[in-house]
């Protein structure tokens, strides 16, 4: 045998370690987890309300928060939160997100929960450790303009920045503009 029984099972200890701390990990081997986020929403960039994959996305939703009355087929929640953590999902590369009943706690996610609107954004970003409210923005940052719309910041250029949003204009797409207006949430 190749390697002992003892060997194999300190291999996978050490694997389910490395994958409940797997955003604190990034850091220890040097990976850059607002990076990686940050390129996992610009393959997002194109994709409208009708992509199979934000159907899917905006439909586990909505059967993980069991909404009392749920959107008419053809109507979707505003998904920009919705597609905002998914994309800090992948960027983390998490598994991904279990179908569960009401606010269960992700293991390994900064946010704690797969939030649906930018009210949620905003508690737990005003409650968790792992998030905390900034004045300057750097890429990777979640933005909250109001409680009508969040985005993440991928690029920083003095008073503008340029953005990664879903559901403007019914697309993921990029724009830049002014951070006048906006909170800026920065995650670990």
């Amino acid at each position: 045998m190749l390697f002992s029984p003892q060997v194999l099972l300190g291999f996978g200890a050490i694997g389910l370690l490395f994958f409940l701390v797997k955003g604190r990990a990034f850091k220890v081997l040097g990976i850059d987890p607002a990076a990686s986020t940050i390129s996992a929403a610009k393959r997002w960039i194109g994709r409208d309300e009708q992509d199979p994959r934000v159907v899917r996305l905006v439909d586990d939703y909505v059967k993980a928060w069991d909404w009392a009355v749920p959107p008419k087929p053809g109507e979707l929640p505003d998904w920009c939160v919705i597609a905002l953590m998914e994309w800090i999902r992948e960027g983390l590369e998490l598994p991904p997100w279990p179908i569960t009943k009401y606010r269960a706690p992700l293991s390994g996610f900064p946010w704690r929960f797969w939030l649906g609107d930018v009210g949620d954004v905003i508690s737990i970003g005003l409650e968790s450790p792992a998030v905390q409210e900034v004045n300057y923005p750097k890429p990777g940052d979640v933005y909250t303009q109001g409680t009508s719309h969040a985005g993440l910041v991928v690029e920083v250029d003095g008073d503008r920045f340029t953005t990664v949003d879903a559901n403007w204009s019914n697309a993921v797409g990029s724009r830049q503009t002014h951070m006048s207006g906006k909170r800026f949430w920065r995650w670990s």
